[in-house]
C-alpha cells in the first residue's frame, strides 16, 4: 500500500534495467503522443476501472505496416498505462499489466518526513 521506496536497476551484466511497470512512458504516458500514432479500438474494463483501449505505432509508420507496435489501456478517469502489450511482427513480446490500482487513497503523513542521511537532522519538508 505504501509503495517502494528502495531497489535496484542493475541487470545481470551490470547496465541499468527498469522494471516494466517503472518505465517512465507507463508512468507519464503525455510522453508517448510524441512517439506513437494512436487509434481507438474500443473500452473494456481492468482492475474494477473503465479502461480505454488504444492501438498504437510509431510515427511516421503506416497501420498495420509497422515491424513493432503496441496495445495499451488507459484507465478512462485517470489516464493511467494498465497493460502495456508490444508487438514484434504481429506477435505480443511483452505484455507488463498493473496487477492492482488505488487512486485518490490516503497517503501516511510519514511519506513526507525528511531522513537526512548520515544521522543529520530530519524534519518535514516545507
Amino acid at each position: 500500500m505504501r509503495g517502494a521506496d528502495t531497489g535496484s536497476v542493475a541487470g545481470r551484466d551490470g547496465m541499468p534495467t527498469i522494471p516494466p511497470l517503472l518505465d517512465p512512458s507507463l508512468l507519464s504516458p503525455a510522453s508517448l503522443l510524441a512517439m506513437l500514432r494512436f487509434e481507438p479500438v474500443g473500452s473494456g474494463e481492468r482492475l474494477g476501472c473503465e479502461v480505454l483501449v488504444a492501438r498504437a505505432w510509431p510515427r511516421g509508420a503506416a497501420a498495420g505496416t509497422a515491424e513493432v507496435s503496441f496495445e495499451f489501456e488507459f484507465d478512462a478517469e485517470h489516464g493511467t498505462v494498465l497493460r502495456r502489450a508490444r508487438f514484434e511482427d504481429g506477435r505480443c513480446v511483452q505484455m507488463p499489466e498493473a496487477l492492482s490500482a488505488c487512486f485518490d487513497g490516503p497517503i501516511d503523513p510519514d511519506r513526507f518526513e525528511f531522513d537526512a542521511p548520515f544521522g543529520g537532522q530530519g524534519g518535514v519538508v516545507p
